[in-house]
C-alpha cells in the first residue's frame, strides 16, 4: 500500500528502539525482533521500501518526472510512532537516498553531480530535526558495503565458500552521504553516525559466509539470519558511541 509498513514488538518490554528506513531497515527486523526480546526492549518497526528517510524530492522508481511521497509514505508514520513511543534510540537506515534520483527545479540529479550533496544535507537534517524532539538518540547506520554482483548466486553453485568472497563496490555517492552524517554527528552528541563495513567486510572483502550463514542474499542487502548473528556486535559498536540497544 501507499504507507508505511509498522511492525511493533512489545514481548521484550523495556524501553523502545525505533527502526525507521527502506529496505535497508526491513532486513533488521528478525534480528532486532529476537535481540529485542532476549534483552529486553520493545522495538518498533516503520519501513517503507524504497524511501529515503530524509526530506528529499526523490523521484519514483523508474520514473523521471513523478516525485515519490515519502513524507507520507515513510516520515509522517515514524514522527507518529516517535511521538507515541519516544523512543530511547531511533535507528534510521536508507540505501535509497543513494538510488532515488532527485528533481530540483525541474532537473534530475543524480548522487554524483553538482548540488546533490547540498540537497540530501538540507533534507537530512531537516528530517533529523523533526525527529529528535521525541528520541533520545537517534544512530544513522551509514550506507551498507555493496558487492559487484551477488554472492548467494556463486554459493547457489555448491562452490567454496570462501572462493565466493567479493571485494568492497563502492556504490556513487556514498562517500559524499556519509561526510554529510559524519558532520552532522560531530556537531550533535544526540546524533551517531555509524559504519558497519568493518563488521561485515572487514578490509574491504565481503565474506559471503560466516559461521554456515549466509551473509548476502544479493549485492547489498544483509539476510536475517546473517542479521540476527551480528546483533550483538551491531549492539556493542552503538553502545561504543553512547546508544546502546540493551
Amino acid at each position: 500500500g501507499p504507507t508505511a509498513d509498522v511492525l511493533i514488538d512489545s514481548s521484550g518490554g523495556g524501553k523502545t528502539v525505533l527502526v525507521v528506513g527502506d529496505s535497508h531497515a526491513n532486513f533488521w527486523r528478525q534480528g532486532f525482533t529476537a535481540y529485542a526480546q532476549e534483552k529486553g526492549f520493545t522495538v518498533v518497526f516503520v519501513t517503507k521500501l524504497s524511501c529515503p528517510w530524509m526530506d528529499i524530492p526523490a523521484l519514483a522508481p523508474q520514473s523521471q518526472d513523478t516525485l515519490f511521497d515519502c513524507q507520507e509514505r515513510l516520515w509522517d508514520p515514524a514522527i507518529e510512532a516517535a511521538k507515541e513511543f519516544t523512543p530511547a534510540v531511533t535507528v534510521l537506515a536508507s540505501r535509497s537516498v543513494l538510488s532515488r534520483d532527485l528533481l530540483v527545479d525541474g532537473k534530475t540529479i543524480y548522487a554524483d553531480q553538482p548540488g546533490w550533496a547540498d540537497v540530501v544535507a538540507a533534507g537530512t537534517q531537516k528530517a533529523l530535526a523533526q525527529i529528535a524532539p521525541f528520541t533520545n538518540k537517534i544512530v544513522i547506520i551509514e550506507p551498507m558495503p555493496e558487492t559487484t554482483t551477488s554472492m548467494l548466486d556463486c554459493l547457489s553453485t555448491g562452490a567454496n565458500p570462501a572462493s565466493c568472497d567479493q571485494a568492497v563496490d563502492v556504490k556513487t555517492g556514498t562517500q559524499e552521504f556519509e561526510a554529510i552524517t559524519r558532520a552532522i554527528a560531530a556537531n550533535n552528541p544526540n546524533v551517531l553516525s555509524v559504519s558497519l563495513d568493518d563488521l561485515i567486510c572487514p578490509d574491504d572483502v565481503c565474506p559471503a559466509e560466516v559461521n554456515g550463514i549466509a551473509t548476502h542474499r544479493d549485492n547489498q542487502h544483509l539476510t536475517w539470519d546473517y542479521a540476527e548473528a551480528i546483533m550483538p556486535q551491531v549492539d556493542a559498536l552503538f553502545a561504543k558511541q553512547g546508544a546502546p540497544l540493551s
